[in-house]
């Protein structure tokens, strides 16, 4: 992202140099095109901020591009290519989502700036009009449009490919397990993998045994007595979402997953899965992978 920012810079800067005339003075151009990819370079320490960042470069790149494009009176000609182009770009390295986005900013930008020069509040560069700059808007939807689609077609069929690949060799680990441990392990470090979670817990019931395990990181193996028996498991594995532990979940989840919030559970006829998930929404993808994992886990205990 970084390397593409330094080239979009690169180009602006070249096209105001071959504008004719140029606006503004080369001291501010050239420092606004060397500054915005050094500032933009400070998102690779956002950390757990990243999205956000990565949001606000964007909304950033739409202000430079409009900036440029108004100063160079251009938007239908290089300048309106080069942010359909961004857009575009967006859309297939992002996501199908974020290019919609960052379509209807820079439609938004090209939009004040037009109210802006017809109130006389901005200089009149050319070109800056209803009338004239319909074609970028035409151009700049149509091909952000095509792009999701094929964006969002391929997502889906890298998602599908992602899921049976993974419960897959899900299933090749619980057939090669040597015992209950390594199954019931499987399962937790599955769950917690799949959804993002920062913790995750089963506790399964066999003839005569009792078997909790607990992943965050280091998985620890736990021997539960029959009063820590999951009261909700059910025949069919399903799952719900509950904002916190509390006593339908077992005394057991509550005890060894302390504080957790945001959790997903998913029962069976002898046991139950809980996830402490990392954020408040999961993807219904995810959570289908685990569900069926469960029911391998379910099927073997039979």
């Amino acid at each position: 992202m970084l390397v593409g920012r330094v080239i979009l810079a690169a180009v602006v800067l070249f096209l105001w140099w071959r504008g004719a005339p140029p606006y503004g003075e080369a001291p501010v151009w050239l420092g606004w095109g060397v500054a915005w990819p050094a500032i933009t370079a400070l998102t690779l320490f956002a950390g757990r901020f990243a999205r956000m960042a990565l949001t606000a470069t964007l909304l950033g790149d739409g202000l430079l591009l409009g900036a440029a494009g108004w100063a160079l009176g251009d938007l239908a000609g290089r300048m309106g290519v080069l942010i359909v182009l961004h857009a575009v770009a967006v859309t297939l390295f992002a996501s199908f989502r974020t290019g919609v986005r960052i379509a209807f900013w820079h439609s938004l930008v090209a939009m004040l700036l037009i109210d802006a020069v017809g109130l006389g509040l901005l200089p009149d560069t050319g070109g800056w009009t209803w009338s004239a700059s319909w074609p970028y808007f035409a151009v700049l939807w149509l091909a952000v449009s095509s792009a999701a689609v094929y964006a969002a077609r391929n997502e889906r069929t890298l998602r599908r490919r992602h899921d049976e690949e993974a419960v897959r060799q899900f299933g090749v680990a619980v057939a090669e397990a040597p015992g209950p441990v390594a199954v019931t392990t499987a399962l937790a470090e599955f769950g917690r993998r799949e959804l993002a979670g920062r913790r995750a817990a089963v506790l399964a019931y066999g003839e005569g045994f009792g078997l909790g395990v607990v992943a965050d990181g280091v998985t620890h193996v736990d021997r539960p007595g029959p009063e820590n028996e999951p009261a909700f498991a059910r025949d069919e594995p399903d799952y719900r979402l509950l904002s916190r532990l509390d006593d339908r979940t077992g005394k057991w989840f509550a005890s060894v997953l302390p504080g957790a919030r945001n959790v997903v559970v998913m029962p069976w006829a002898t046991g139950a899965l809980v996830v402490e998930v990392g954020a408040e929404r999961v993807e219904r993808g995810a959570v289908e992978n685990v569900v069926r994992a469960v029911r391998m886990v379910a099927e073997t205990a039979r």
